[in-house]
């Protein structure tokens, strides 16, 4: 899956507290990016080219992902993204499950960063943040 930096930087809002453990985290799944503190929730889901067109950097490519990337290491990611490239795919992170193991991506075509990325411990849950939008129709339009 390619993460753009805006979709990293929604990391700015999660929790710092520790006894909010899983809203530590930034939670990705299916394309959506998700940051809550508690109070505040985001939902981010920016249009991503097609990863085939991402050069091969030694991280499979993959649509259905989920997982958890630590705040701080979201937002250290989202540094280290380049900015400005001629080529526009570049200005992405790659990141997927690669034999169990998360892991993130970027190059600039001369060299690549591929870092691991830890996962919460086993149980660890994001709230059920689709729950909170209605699903029914308005009483009232």
């Amino acid at each position: 899956m390619l993460l753009n930096k805006k979709s990293l930087e929604i990391a700015r809002i999660c929790s710092a507290e520790e006894s909010r453990y899983a809203l530590t985290y930034l939670y990705i799944k299916n394309g959506q990016t998700v940051a809550s503190d508690g109070k505040r929730l985001i939902v981010a889901e920016y249009p991503a080219p097609d990863e085939e067109e991402y050069p091969d950097i030694g991280i499979k490519a993959g649509k259905d992902f989920e997982g958890f990337i630590p705040y701080k290491k979201a937002l250290e990611l989202a540094k280290k993204i380049q900015k400005k490239s001629s080529i526009p795919i570049l200005c992405h992170c790659q990141v997927n499950r690669d034999n169990g193991t998360l892991k993130a991506g970027m190059t600039n075509l001369e060299t690549k960063v591929i870092e691991e990325i830890r996962q919460p411990e086993d149980g660890t849950k994001f709230p059920d943040y689709e729950g909170v939008f209605p699903s029914q129709k308005p009483v009232f339009e």
